[in-house]
């Protein structure tokens, strides 16, 4: 039996209807900015076939957090599950194998796809824009950021739409955090997570992953830890950072997790100003991505790492 996956569906469907389009404002990490779904939880077996992969028969664990575009496979085997929020903020429930049962061309759409294998500074928002942030801007180390007032109020129509979904506490953090994320409000990301009683990889530099039911929870994923390193990058929280996504890449490596601890050695390469360090992390990304027939993401990091410091394994 799954564990937090029962949310009141109907709401989302309803909030969704009267929710402003997240149109031209958005900002992302990824220079396409795909239109992306999250992974809210998932019971038994769930693999997912990126777009891309050489591979159609290659699948990587898929666990909650993990983000998935329209044209990504997903694998549920036999009686396993998987709860999708999707970008328009409604919530699917997987059965069977298939691409994502989301509208593939969703209005609104609150998230981006943030997975691709090389890091691209987020847009910063227009400097014309007000300040906003819903952490108090007198808070030790927190800044406000600007966005407009046009986003702003599309920021706070998909908050509403979050907060009346009826879901746990783990899924509506995640899921405020990565909206809160577009915006360019990575501080309200990171202190969402933060202020939960279940994050791990914060005080201690490991997960305490409970797989006895089969079930992995939101934050005992690679993935949050993997967002959270990025968004600490953003804020110039190096430390934090590098601890998070070490972090992210010991648990993928625990759970059989390939695609995220490949993507968890990529970002740990791209935000290291060691030389040495930056290619080990390279190699040992190419050396996961390759398996999965990433070809691509493989090609990217060859070129980023230089072919006289990187190579196929």
């Amino acid at each position: 039996m799954y564990k937090k996956i029962r949310f009141k569906v109907w709401i989302g469907i309803v909030l969704v209807l009267t929710l402003i389009p997240l149109t031209g404002g958005v900002t992302a990490q990824s220079n396409e900015e795909e239109i992306t779904h999250l992974l809210l939880a998932t019971s038994g077996t769930v693999g997912v076939n990126r777009e891309g992969w050489d591979d159609y028969n290659t699948f990587s664990p898929a666990f909650p957090g993990t983000p998935v575009r329209a044209r990504d496979y997903l694998q549920v085997t036999g009686n396993s599950q998987a709860v999708i929020l999707c970008a328009d903020l409604t919530v699917v429930e997987q059965y069977a194998d298939g691409i994502v049962e989301c509208n593939s061309n969703p209005n609104p759409t609150a998230f981006i796809y943030s997975n691709e294998v090389m890091w691209n500074d987020v847009p910063q928002p227009d400097p014309a824009a007000t300040a906003f942030s819903t952490i108090s801007p007198g808070s030790d180390g927190v800044s406000t950021t600007s966005i407009s007032p046009e986003d702003e109020a599309i920021l706070n129509s998909g908050l509403a739409a979050l907060s009346s979904m009826g879901l746990d506490e783990e899924s509506l953090a995640y899921a405020t955090a990565n909206l809160y994320a577009q915006f360019g409000l990575y501080y309200d990301a990171i202190n969402t997570i933060l202020a939960t009683s279940t994050r791990q990889c914060v005080e201690r530099p490991f997960v305490e992953a409970d797989t006895s039911d089969g079930v992995i929870s939101m934050f005992e994923s690679p993935t949050t830890y993997i967002r959270l390193g990025e968004w600490y990058h953003m804020i110039e929280g190096e430390e934090a950072s590098e601890q998070l996504l070490n972090c992210a890449f010991e648990l993928a490596g625990l759970l059989g997790d390939t695609s995220s601890q490949a993507l968890a050695a990529a970002r740990l390469g791209d935000f290291s100003t060691d030389a040495a360090d930056k290619i080990g992390w390279y190699q040992q990304a190419i050396n996961l991505y390759s398996p999965l027939t990433a070809s691509s993401s493989v090609q990217s990091l060859l070129e980023a790492c230089g072919s006289s410091n990187c190579s196929l394994p």
